[in-house]
């Protein structure tokens, strides 16, 4: 595989692994990210995009989601090594001219509530509704998390919680737009543009634990 930006190989005293980090443009980052496929609703690609922007900008701005003295914001939740979103680099970047097309077409676009970037969960599929976050999780401080009627799901599939993917590629076909869509599984929110000229460090693998 190919990778934009620059390769570590470094050792971590907070994980106490060594890994493979790559750091490159939070923008070029979403060109990487496997969570949709080829073929599908232009729309579609849009709304999961922005829903991975706006996760990776939220944990971003709290300097990762493993602790500022981490060496990396996130991971690649390939091969077993964390929760975080799917990322094949520039490999898939390459073979997925669709998905380019829709990071640029929403580029620094991102998920707010009252103005601030929201975290943005997502899952495969559901069981009929999406799951708040209090229901799932116990917490109450995400309030645009809430469950909502997701009749396009035909079988539970992870914690539930935000945007359906099922849900939103039925939706994406029959016409919303990825702006709808996300509003939809994210309660009152809206869309808004951040600073996205920045880097972002992605934990691609690990060589020890």
């Amino acid at each position: 595989n190919k990778f934009r930006g620059t390769i570590e190989v470094r050792y971590s005293p907070v994980s106490d692994a060594v890994w493979v980090v790559n750091e490159l443009p939070v923008e070029d980052y979403m060109k990487g990210i496997a969570e949709s496929s080829s073929g599908s609703p232009t729309e579609f690609l849009k709304t999961m995009t922005v829903a991975a922007r706006s996760y990776a900008i939220w944990h971003l701005d709290r300097n990762g989601k493993y602790g500022a003295s981490e060496i990396f914001h996130l991971k690649n939740s390939r091969n077993g090594n964390g929760d975080d979103q799917v990322y094949k680099g520039y490999g898939l970047e390459a073979r997925f001219p669709e998905l380019v097309s829709a990071v640029n077409a929403t580029s620094g676009q991102v998920v707010t509530y009252t103005g601030a970037v929201a975290m943005t969960p997502y899952f495969s599929n559901s069981d009929g509704r999406t799951r708040s976050a209090q229901e799932a999780w116990g917490v109450t401080y995400w309030p645009w998390l809430q469950s909502v009627p997701d009749p396009d799901g035909t079988g539970m599939s992870g914690h539930g919680v935000g945007l359906s993917c099922t849900g939103a590629l039925a939706r994406a076909g029959r016409g919303n737009s990825y702006s709808t869509i996300l509003g939809y599984y994210y309660t009152g929110t809206a869309i808004s543009p951040v600073n996205t000229a920045r880097n972002i460090r992605i934990a691609i693998s690990y060589v020890s634990p």
